[in-house]
């Protein structure tokens, strides 16, 4: 079973990598990173309050970003499709109906911050998101340096169509966590992190998790699912600008901007 292959490897003398558990499985793993658990509290993180206290203006955003997605073409500067290998979508699955969705594309994203910059253009259509976030000093790179985030990917808005399953897939790293704000359609929505299925509650209800750990989406409910999605430190790491320097000259990898899941490297992509 999967337990006998990680004590299998964990106990070879030539394994790079020794995980602790065949749930947390990420690329980079860092064993020193302890005690590891699949969820948090989301009720110790400042940001989620902040955004909580300020959900009128989230949905305001929403429906602003809403209408001016309707005024533009599928190759214009909108919610663009998640395509990650890494994390590979299921489409018209469960009991969902598509009767309210709002796009053909069962998974895509609308980006706001890479860990070094904003996206203005798309930062005035959510302003009340980008100016809560800006000096959140929780969220990954702000603040320091992005190296540890283990992704190009740090602040971004997603939109999941009914019926749709997003995969089983483990994130880059297990030196940062994710929040995810469910903004609307979280209903029927049902989240899965190691080995514990869980929903949202309700719209305005944030989750934190170790994306190092596996997890899945699978979404049930009747409308789009919205959430605000975020790369946070992880509370267990400290790590300064020179270490995170060394860390990303000792070959972490390096993340092509919009990739999701594992990491792409460049040592890796065929030239």
């Amino acid at each position: 079973d999967a337990e006998a292959v990680v004590q299998l490897a964990r106990g070879h003398s030539l394994a790079a990598t020794r995980y602790a558990s065949p749930l947390q499985t990420p690329h980079v793993y860092f064993p020193e990173v302890t005690p590891a658990q699949p969820w948090w509290d989301p009720a110790n993180f400042t940001i989620t309050r902040s955004l909580q206290d300020s959900m009128p203006d989230l949905t305001g955003d929403l429906d602003r970003l809403i209408r001016y997605q309707k005024t533009v073409s599928k190759l214009d500067d909108g919610f663009r499709a998640v395509l990650s290998p890494g994390a590979p979508l299921r489409e018209e699955e469960g009991n969902g109906a598509s009767k309210d969705a709002q796009s053909g594309t069962g998974w895509a994203e609308f980006p706001l911050f890479d860990g070094e910059r904003w996206h203005e253009a798309h930062c005035a259509i959510v302003p009340h998101i980008c100016d809560l976030l800006r000096n959140a000093r929780e969220v990954c790179g702000v603040g320091g340096s992005p190296v540890v985030c283990g992704t190009k990917v740090i602040v971004t808005m997603f939109r999941l169509s009914p019926g749709a399953h997003v995969l089983p897939h483990t994130g880059t790293t297990n030196r940062r966590l994710i929040l995810q704000m469910p903004l609307r359609g979280s209903d029927g929505v049902r989240f899965r992190v190691g080995d514990e299925w869980r929903t949202y509650g309700s719209d305005g209800s944030p989750i934190v998790f170790d994306d190092s750990f596996e997890h899945e989406v699978v979404h049930g409910g009747s409308q789009d699912r919205y959430v605000l999605y975020a790369v946070l430190h992880h509370p267990l790491v400290t790590v300064s600008e020179s270490t995170a320097t060394k860390a990303s000259k000792a070959g972490e990898p390096h993340v092509i901007a919009g990739s999701h899941g594992r990491a792409i490297s460049d040592r890796w992509v065929s030239r």
